[in-house]
C-alpha cells in the first residue's frame, strides 16, 4: 500500500511541475505581451489618399473575429494605431473599408513579429506598415 502512495506522490508533483513551467513560459494562453503600431496609406488606384475609409484590426481564430481596434484614415489617406499590451493571437487581420460606395473595400492578413523583449514575459514592440490601394466598383 505504502508503495503505491509514493508512486501517486510523484504523479501529483511531475503534473504539479510541468504546469509551473507552462506557466511561467508566457507563451501559452495570454501570459506573454507585446506593444504594436500598424501604419499605411490607403489610395486609389492613381495614387490619390483616400480620407476618413475605416480600419479595422481584428484577432482571427478560426472562424471567430476578435475586434482589437479601429481608426478612420486622415485627409490624406494615412492611418496610425497602436496596442500597447496585446496578449492575444500574432496573426491579425487588416480590414479597409471605403468611406464611400466608389471603392471595393480590401483586407489583409499579417503576423506581428515583437522584438526586444525583456526576457520575461514582455516579448518587445512591432511595427507593420499595410498600404491598401482600394480598386474603383
Amino acid at each position: 500500500m505504502k508503495k503505491y502512495t509514493i508512486e501517486y506522490y510523484k504523479i501529483i508533483l511531475f503534473l504539479v511541475f510541468i504546469l509551473f513551467v507552462v506557466s511561467c513560459s508566457g507563451k501559452w494562453g495570454n501570459g506573454a505581451y507585446a506593444d504594436f503600431k500598424i501604419y499605411g496609406n490607403i489610395t486609389d488606384t492613381l495614387g490619390n489618399g483616400i480620407a476618413n475609409a475605416k480600419i479595422y484590426i481584428n484577432q482571427v481564430d478560426e472562424k471567430v473575429v476578435t475586434p482589437i481596434l479601429n481608426v478612420s484614415s486622415d485627409e490624406n489617406g494615412y492611418f496610425s494605431c497602436i496596442k500597447h499590451n496585446y496578449s492575444g493571437k500574432r496573426t491579425l487581420r487588416v480590414v479597409c473599408i471605403a468611406p464611400n460606395e466608389g471603392f471595393l473595400s480590401d483586407s489583409i492578413d499579417i503576423v506581428i513579429k515583437p522584438t526586444g523583449g525583456d526576457g520575461s514575459w514582455y516579448e518587445g514592440t512591432a511595427a507593420c506598415s499595410c498600404d491598401f490601394k482600394l480598386n474603383n466598383k
